[in-house]
């Protein structure tokens, strides 16, 4: 039990890392600032589709075991520090 909530833990972190970073590159590439930012569900949602394509294109490559889980942590790891280096810390939805 205790090793499911680690597992969805860390799956929601790091598919959540990998949407705001996209929401964020997105916003930056078309000069778009939107009037309250994201919310959790959307970017949760973008990150999944992000780390999809990611895992379909590794497929192609590789097989999808613990290195491109690895390949998948470390771009995370460097959005996490990117984040921490910026000092960008994504602020909630407030309806």
């Amino acid at each position: 039990m205790v090793t499911v909530v680690i597992f969805w833990l860390y799956t929601t972190s790091i598919i959540w890392l990998y949407g705001w970073f996209t929401i964020r590159l997105i916003q930056q590439l078309t000069s778009n600032t939107w009037e309250k930012p994201a919310d959790f569900t959307m970017q949760w949602m973008v990150g999944l589709g992000v780390v999809t394509s990611l895992a379909n294109y590794l497929s192609l490559i590789m097989n999808l075991s613990s290195e491109a889980n690895a390949l998948i942590l470390a771009g995370a790891a460097c959005i996490l520090g990117w984040m921490l280096y910026n000092k960008e810390f994504p602020r909630p939805a407030l309806p």
